[in-house]
């Protein structure tokens, strides 16, 4: 697998040095950007730029001509007075790789192309660093802007980071970063583009970072590419022999449903940034090797420093789709509502997800969640599944040893599997190869399962248990002072009855709920007014659009709600109130 090592470079570096990382078989990076930035003393940055570009001047005249076989790459500066010149520095100059950071348009690519002529640097391909969304929203037009020096593109992941307001940044051990991996590799696969991945900065565990090259060979061969940060990373790439992961990779993603930001661990980071820093662009971390990125450091004083009068604890309590695998996090619904409340009322708006597959668990979850954190607002999510799961009358599952079991669900006679086990984390914990079957006889088969559900009255106990559950939610909250939000089931459309049977636990949960003075959003439409499909051809997962539609619904029903806790001292009343409730 290619690798593209950034390397350390400086006034001593000599042809060993260089020789050591050629022997990798890498693309030696010098860096002209972030990585030599005077990020704690940004005063200085276009001096220090300036030094570097001599230093690889004079790395070019006595020590290149020495090891001709070496592949060179130049990363680039995006701002055009530093752009020229990093230029004019490279000017006559044969250099390997361009890498071009922060691309957004095509537009971008004919630019440079046009400056690296008339400065005469020629090059043998030009590689686009997507690390925003707006790139990632061009990136067809990028590809396509003409360029026949453009068969790879990089991924920043630092930068997107920080383009998005995340804090703390998704790394390459989250499930969000591979979510963005994923959009990406939608539009570079059918157009024959490989990707280069971003680099890994847990430079001590070798073992994820070999997991993640097998599955970078999964999304796009021998022709995927990773930017490393050390030789002994680069080696990794230079011997890889692509086998199967002894665990499942998605299985060393953690999940992170906490998404407040702690003022301490802001803190924390910032100090060892900074004194464990050492002159460079960067920091490593000399308790576990873990390279600090600049980026993420801005990001932290960015929200240590901009503290915000007041703060709203936002809890949603709900299934698949708060992390739905197939919208990218800054599409999901709760950060969409995050941006709009936080930039209408300059609160902090604190998310928080509390995962359920169970009614029987779910306010066990609420409670025990409650009892170390915060809630100021609840939406409890109706969901279809666990409701749906309760109607069939033939049930397939996997018990406690891993093993698929059938039986029949019969609630009057106490034969109630789907409130027995959890599909969600066995599932998870076995590894269970659950392939959707999306026949027409298999769907009839489903709804022909739900109908005789209906005539033993499954449906009515399902919907009669969820109000069970909905009326606990709603004396909990009462009793500790928080505001609750129901949010009705989505209108699933996997088979031609679901639509049905949501709209009747929509109806009935509603009708019951009427004069129970509970805010109530409605979930059910089929697409939004500007007919913009609201679910995808699976009739399970929400689009963007969907998503959208149910921040905006939500914020409808919460904005005088904010606007009362956004004024001066409401904030610590709340806060207060909250404290006594919990130690009663």
């Amino acid at each position: 697998m290619q690798s593209y090592q950034f390397i350390k470079y400086n006034s001593k570096t000599k042809p060993e040095h260089l020789l050591k990382y050629a022997q990798t078989e890498a693309v030696l990076c010098f860096d002209f950007e972030d990585s030599i930035a005077d990020w704690i003393n940004p005063l200085n940055n276009s001096e220090r730029k300036q030094q570097y570009r001599n230093y690889f001047k004079h790395i070019c005249n006595t020590i290149i001509p020495q090891l001709s076989t070496i592949k060179i790459g130049i990363r680039i500066n995006n701002t055009i007075p530093e752009l020229k010149k990093d230029l004019c520095a490279l000017s006559t100059l044969r250099i390997n790789s361009i890498l071009i950071p922060k691309v957004e348009t095509p537009n971008q690519i004919e630019v440079i192309e046009q400056l690296l002529s008339d400065h005469k640097v020629f090059c043998e391909e030009l590689i686009p660093i997507i690390e925003t969304p707006k790139g990632v929203s061009n990136l067809s037009e990028i590809i396509d802007s003409g360029s026949h020096k453009i068969t790879k593109v990089g991924f920043g992941h630092c930068d997107y980071n920080l383009s998005i307001n995340i804090f703390p940044f998704f790394h390459q051990n989250s499930k969000e970063y591979w979510k963005w991996i994923s959009k990406i590799s939608d539009i570079l696969i059918p157009k024959n583009i490989s990707l280069i991945n971003s680099a890994y900065l847990a430079l001590a565990n070798d073992s994820f970072f070999n997991s993640m090259l097998n599955h970078l060979y999964t999304l796009f061969g021998e022709n995927a590419g990773q930017f490393t940060l050390t030789s002994k990373q680069s080696v990794f790439c230079k011997t890889f022999n692509h086998s199967n992961n002894k665990i499942p990779f998605h299985q060393l993603f953690d999940e992170r449903l906490d998404l407040s930001i702690e003022e301490q661990y802001a803190a924390e980071l910032i100090t060892k940034f900074e004194t464990e820093n050492n002159n460079n662009g960067f920091t490593v971390s000399k308790a576990d090797r873990t390279l600090i990125s600049p980026h993420e450091y801005i990001a932290a004083k960015s929200h240590y420093k901009n503290k915000r009068p007041a703060t709203i604890n936002f809890t949603f309590v709900g299934g698949c789709f708060p992390v739905q695998h197939n919208i990218v996090f800054e599409d999901l619904f709760h950060q969409k509502l995050k941006r709009t409340i936080e930039d209408s009322f300059n609160v902090n708006f604190n998310v928080n997800i509390i995962r359920y597959e169970r009614i029987n668990t779910c306010l066990s979850k609420i409670i025990t969640y409650h009892q170390t954190n915060p809630v100021d607002i609840l939406v409890l999510h109706i969901r279809p599944e666990p409701f749906l799961r309760l109607v069939k009358f033939f049930y397939k599952y996997l018990n406690n040893d891993g093993k698929l079991k059938y039986s029949l669900n019969i609630p009057l006679l106490k034969l109630i599997n789907p409130e027995k086990y959890d599909m969600l984390i066995l599932g998870r914990r076995f590894n269970y190869p659950f392939k959707p079957d999306n026949s027409t006889i298999h769907k009839i088969n489903v709804d022909l399962n739900y109908k005789t559900g209906k005539i033993l009255g499954n449906i009515k106990y399902a919907i009669d248990k969820y109000y069970k559950l909905i009326l606990d939610v709603v004396n909990y909250c009462q009793d500790q002072n928080i505001k609750l939000v129901m949010l009705g089931p989505a209108l699933r459309t996997n088979t031609s009855y679901e639509p049905i049977l949501c709209r009747r636990l929509n109806d009935t949960l509603k009708n019951k709920l009427k004069n129970k003075a509970i805010t109530f959003v409605d979930g059910l439409d089929e697409c939004s007014g500007n007919h913009e499909q609201l679910f995808q051809d699976n009739g399970i997962h929400a689009t963007e659009h969907y998503h959208q539609l149910i921040a905006e619904r939500l914020y409808n029903k919460l904005n005088k709600e904010i606007e009362t806790a956004a004024k001066p001292g409401a904030n610590t009343n709340r806060q207060d109130q909250t404290k006594e409730n919990t130690s009663r």
